[in-house]
């Protein structure tokens, strides 16, 4: 379920087709995101999913699989 949302979130904040995001999808490199637009990403997810996010663990290399796990993580330790 957290994959799902979160490639609706990012396909919206981008503007872009869903379809072509999967979890091993990068948020820079394959989608060519900012840090700007990736900051809008992860605290569209953090309110979605009522968690805080550490945004310093999206570096370059994050995919979208990484900020589905990082919402697992934060559930799990609340």
């Amino acid at each position: 379920m957290e994959n799902e949302k979160i490639i609706e979130i990012t396909a919206r904040t981008l503007g872009l087709d869903p379809k072509g995001i999967s979890a091993r999808t990068r948020l820079y490199e394959d989608l060519g995101a900012d840090s700007l637009t990736v900051c809008r990403i992860v605290i569209e997810t953090e309110e979605t999913f009522d968690v805080a996010l550490d945004m310093e663990q999206f570096t370059s290399e994050a995919t979208v699989g990484d900020l589905a796990g990082a919402v697992l993580a934060a559930r799990f330790s609340q």
